[in-house]
C-alpha cells in the first residue's frame, strides 16, 4: 500500500484519515485495516466483556482527559497495578538484581517458576521484565537500569486487573522464597 492510497476502514467502510491499525498474518499479508476510532471501539468492546487490558487500551484510557465508563475504570485498574509494581521494585529490583544487571555485560535473563515465566532484558541503560503466565497473561515492567530511586512503571499489558496483580505477588512471592533465580540467557531479547 503506497503513502498516496486511499484506505478505507475494514469496520465502518469510512475513508481512514489519521492512524489506522492493520492486522497481518503470518505470512506477513495485510488481514484487515481499520481507521483508529473502530479499533479503539473494538478494543473497549472487547474489554466491556472481558475486563482485559491490553497496553494500547491502557494508553488510550491514560490520554483521555474524560471519564467514560471503560476509561475510569482502566485508569483506576492501572494506579492499584501501579502500586503493587512499586511494591515489586523495592522488594526485588532495586539493590542486589538491579545491581547485577547494570555490571554485567548480559543483556538477557531469564527466572522459570511454577507460577510464571520472568524475562529480563536490558539494553541502552533500561531494563524490561516480563512476567508471563503460563497461560500468555502477561505485564511488562521498565526501569532505568542504573538509576537509584524508583523508575520502574508499566511497559505493557495482557491481563485482567486481578490476573496482572496475581502475577507481580507470585512473583514477589517467589522471590521472598528464594525461588526467582535469574540465569543468563541469549534467547531474551527483543523482537
Amino acid at each position: 500500500m503506497s503513502d498516496d492510497q486511499e484506505v478505507f476502514c475494514g469496520s465502518c467502510r469510512n475513508y481512514c484519515h489519521g492512524h489506522t491499525v492493520t492486522t497481518y498474518n503470518d505470512n506477513g499479508e495485510v488481514l484487515r485495516i481499520v481507521c483508529g476510532d473502530c479499533d479503539l471501539a473494538e478494543r473497549v468492546a472487547r474489554y466491556m466483556c472481558t475486563r482485559v487490558i491490553e497496553s494500547r487500551l491502557l494508553l488510550s484510557a491514560v490520554c483521555r482527559t474524560t471519564d467514560d465508563d471503560w476509561s475510569g475504570e482502566v485508569r483506576a485498574s492501572y494506579e492499584r497495578i501501579k502500586m503493587r509494581v512499586k511494591y515489586l521494585e523495592r522488594s526485588w529490583w532495586l539493590g542486589a538484581v538491579q545491581q547485577m544487571i547494570d555490571a554485567s555485560s548480559q543483556r538477557g535473563w531469564r527466572a522459570d517458576h511454577a507460577l510464571l515465566t520472568m524475562l529480563v532484558w536490558s539494553c541502552a541503560g533500561r531494563t524490561m521484565v516480563t512476567l508471563e503466565r503460563h497461560d500468555g497473561d502477561h505485564i511488562t515492567l521498565i526501569a532505568a537500569t542504573s538509576e537509584t530511586g524508583s523508575t520502574m512503571g508499566v511497559q505493557g499489558i495482557q491481563a485482567t486487573e486481578t490476573t496482572a496483580l496475581a502475577i507481580l505477588d507470585d512473583a514477589i512471592r517467589a522471590h521472598e522464597a528464594g525461588a526467582l533465580t535469574l540465569v543468563p540467557d541469549d534467547k531474551v531479547g527483543m523482537i
